[in-house]
């Protein structure tokens, strides 16, 4: 196994032991303190134009936007010859998200109550569905399109803008009320981890061993 490989792997390690040690701090009620304060300071920063520029930007973490996006990266990819990337953006994209469905219903945390912006979801809180999907959708996207158009000079700001997008996403969460700061936290270190695991696997398949192709036998090479 390559370095890069062992990195991805790592990283995935990493950021698992990372979400069940959240997982364990909100079992005990270690967040309580720190999602107050979330939310104080959140409903200090308020006003009229940033709470619609983040209402614009959590839909896109929403699976309005994420949905038909998902499909049309794919299918894109699809079409150009790059059947494993586009495989990879669907996996990011539905595994993360039903991984946060079963996450959602087993530990069944209510939504927070008093504080939101927005229609109140009717889904459970833990953890955040917006701040654990887009990671692996929006990175796996940055990545492929890094390495599409690596001899632009621009090229390297798109990793960056993914990352802040993924970051405002998941802040606008708890900005418009509809979930606590250890949801977010959470559903962020799970989809690295999801992300980290996924392009594990979109990896190593570009990387494993091609069956040499032999051609015909000629009487010349039978004698």
């Amino acid at each position: 196994m390559n370095r890069h490989l062992a990195g991805l792997l790592w990283g995935a390690g990493f950021f698992l032991i990372l979400s069940l040690a959240l997982i364990a701090m909100w079992h005990r009620d270690w967040f309580g303190p720190l999602d107050q304060a979330a939310f104080a300071a959140a409903v200090g920063m308020r006003s009229a134009p940033l709470t619609a520029a983040m209402t614009a930007v959590t839909q896109l973490g929403g699976g309005i936007v994420l949905a038909p996006l998902g499909l049309l990266a794919a299918a894109l990819l699809f079409v150009n010859g790059y059947r494993s990337q586009a495989a990879a953006v669907l996996i990011a994209l539905l595994g993360s998200e039903l991984l946060n469905e079963g996450l959602k219903h087993w530990f069944a945390r209510p939504r927070p109550i008093g504080f939101n912006l927005i229609e109140r979801p009717d889904s459970y809180s833990f953890p955040s569905g917006h701040a654990m999907v887009s990671p692996p959708f929006y990175a796996m996207l940055a990545h492929l399109l890094r390495g599409r158009l690596a001899d632009k000079a621009w090229a390297v700001y798109i990793t960056p803008a993914g990352v802040l997008l993924i970051v405002l996403i998941a802040a606008s969460r708890v900005y418009l009320g509809v979930h606590y700061l250890s949801d977010v936290l959470t559903g962020l270190c799970l989809g690295a981890f999801w992300y980290c695991l996924v392009r594990y696997g979109l990896e190593a398949w570009g990387s494993r061993p091609r069956p040499q192709t032999v051609g015909p036998v000629t009487p010349a090479q039978t004698e």
